[in-house]
């Protein structure tokens, strides 16, 4: 059994599952045998479209302005707006594919914000171009 539970928990600490008698019962199955309980912040994930424009708007207009490809200006941009962390001593850049929906829109806040003052180039907003 590999059961995904969503609830909230409220700001007393107090959890509520959104079908908290379906997990009584899979808890209920699982008597006297050992289990795994992982519990992490539910955020979405980000979009195909997301993807689509950071691709096809900001890292082509980046890439188009500065004679890169839009694969060098994604390595530039993770290496200057992304987390870094350490692991096993050696410093990390974090990837984009495991940032979440309003992880990723800060991320492209950031850019577009550096393309505007570094480049002189106005990215344009999601809801103001094709991609």
């Amino acid at each position: 059994m590999n059961a995904k539970h969503f609830g909230k928990v409220n700001e007393a600490g107090k959890l509520f599952l959104a079908n908290g008698t379906a997990f009584k019962q899979e808890i209920a199955s699982l008597r006297n045998k050992r289990v795994y309980l992982t519990i992490s912040e539910n955020k979405p994930p980000r979009s195909n479209q997301e993807n689509r424009y950071y691709w096809g708007v900001v890292l082509k207009l980046v890439s188009q302005t500065t004679g890169y490809t839009p694969e060098e200006i994604h390595e530039l941009m993770r290496y200057m707006f992304l987390p870094k962390k350490e692991v096993m001593g050696q410093e990390i850049i974090g990837s984009t594919t495991e940032l979440k929906t309003n992880e990723f829109e800060d991320y492209l806040t950031r850019i577009r914000g550096w393309a505007q003052e570094k480049l002189n180039i106005r990215i344009p907003l999601p809801n103001e171009v094709e991609y």
